[in-house]
């Protein structure tokens, strides 16, 4: 939320559950965001739309197990990676065929330096020229292919009730403490 805050930039968050959307609207407003619009529960052309509309995508998870986030940002913006030497998720990501296109960061104990070079990096790359519409075709093609079409076709028919409980698991939970 601070980098997020930092950048200036309005802040569109994109999160699973109704819960986690108070969380990141809370943490976002403490942080001093005034320009924020958390949603919760997109899938099909409206994930799509929502994603693709942005000018970079900034990922903090602490854990993911494949980082389908941030294969589902890349090909549309500039996407920025904050995560620890402990849990380095982004290994995943090697395999999608455009490590070029990934601004990674090891943070493991936040500061204000650290965070003004990603902060910097941000803005940076809203200024400029992404990639062309042949590489952004590439990359879905070559993902799409990849994972066999599988997770394109789970976004576009995937619906879940949100009963305003956090997705747990014993990682999650262990996480935490």
């Amino acid at each position: 939320s601070r980098i997020a805050a930092a950048t200036g930039l309005p802040v569109y968050v994109l999160t699973g559950s109704k819960q986690q959307a108070k969380r990141w609207t809370q943490d976002l407003e403490d942080c001093g965001c005034t320009n924020v619009d958390v949603r919760y529960g997109l899938s099909g052309k409206d994930k799509w739309q929502f994603i693709s509309s942005r000018s970079a995508a900034l990922l903090t998870s602490k854990v993911e197990s494949f980082g389908m986030a941030a294969a589902e940002t890349i090909p549309f913006c500039p996407t920025f990676i904050v995560h620890t030497s402990e849990y380095d998720w982004t290994k995943n990501l090697d395999e999608l065929n455009c490590s070029e296109l990934i601004n990674r960061f090891v943070i493991d104990t936040s500061s204000k330096k650290q965070e003004s070079v990603v902060v910097d990096a941000i803005l940076a790359a809203t200024k400029s020229k992404y990639i062309s519409k042949s590489r952004r075709s590439e990359l879905v093609e070559f993902w799409s292919n990849l994972s066999g079409s599988q997770w394109f076709n789970f976004m576009n028919t995937v619906s879940v009730e949100d009963d305003s409980k956090p997705f747990k698991t014993e990682l999650g939970t262990r996480l935490e403490s």
